[in-house]
């Protein structure tokens, strides 16, 4: 199978039906937060594949462009909270940023250097069961995209967008990867039908304010669905109780559920 449609093939075969599944695709936001791994870290991402094994998951990763150009995975616009860097990334030159170690959760210093997107790409060409989705910090989303195709992983990414227009210019630059769209309303559905994508490369953000209703119209067009669990902000950083997460899944149809806790969540679906 062509690794450009790996990851089609993986998600819309069994969510063709059009009805949601008992087994969502787990997504570790920031590779997720169990353990004293740093946030957006391979040696977090490592964890995360080894407990899943052979098995499919996702990891949602940040990406920001340094002073002079070089793409960096990190979640903030500053380097304090996780690197003992200082001040804001982009006006940071590349050769310091490389320069910088991460901190785990509680704030101690690591060994661990600021992860490239180049290196986290290395990382994902060598787990084929693994996913990247990619939340594009600032005007660099062809940047990042021409790093993706440049290793041919457009059939391992999904690209989140959260406005009409960066949906719209993802899609132009990609025929490959999936697209994820906002769609909190009536409104936004109907702005992102405009694009006429393809339901199968279509992933549809949802959140507290997306009816249910609209839900289940949309998911009769074949495409599939993501929300977020923010168990760290919702649940102060403990995961939920099992029917948490199972409620979800049914009641939002969610094809692939975004969570803090991957390790412990795949333990209720897999």
């Amino acid at each position: 199978m062509k690794p450009a449609f790996f990851l089609l093939s993986i998600l819309f075969c069994a969510f063709s039906s059009g009805v949601a599944q008992s087994s969502p695709l787990l997504c570790g936001h920031r590779g997720g937060f169990e353990g004293n791994w740093p946030e957006n870290s391979l040696s977090r991402f490592d964890e995360v594949a080894k407990a899943f094994g052979d098995k499919a998951f996702m990891v949602e990763l940040d990406v920001r462009e340094s002073a002079d150009g070089v793409l960096f995975v990190l979640h903030d616009e500053t380097l304090e909270r996780t690197t003992n860097g200082q001040g804001k990334i982009a006006g940071t030159p590349s050769r310091a940023l490389k320069k910088l170690l991460q901190k785990d959760p509680s704030g101690k210093l690591t060994s661990e250097n600021l992860l490239r997107w180049d290196k986290a790409l290395q990382w994902l060409a060598k787990h084929p069961n693994a996913r990247f989705m990619v939340d594009t910090k600032g005007e660099i989303h062809e940047k990042v995209i021409q790093r993706i195709q440049h290793y041919g992983l457009e059939g391992q990414c999904l690209l989140l967008t959260f406005s009409l227009p960066h949906s719209e210019l993802v899609a132009k630059l990609t025929s490959k990867a999936l697209i994820s769209c906002l769609v909190s309303s009536e409104s936004d559905w109907d702005n992102i039908r405009q694009l006429n994508l393809p339901s199968r490369r279509q992933v549809i953000y949802v959140n507290d304010k997306t009816p249910l209703p609209l839900l289940a119209e949309m998911k009769k067009t074949g495409v599939a669905i993501t929300a977020d669990v923010s168990e760290t902000r919702k649940n102060q950083h403990a995961a939920f109780p099992k029917d948490y997460y199972t409620r979800l899944v049914a009641e939002k149809m969610v094809d692939i559920l975004i969570t803090d806790f991957p390790v412990e969540v795949k333990g209720y679906f897999l």
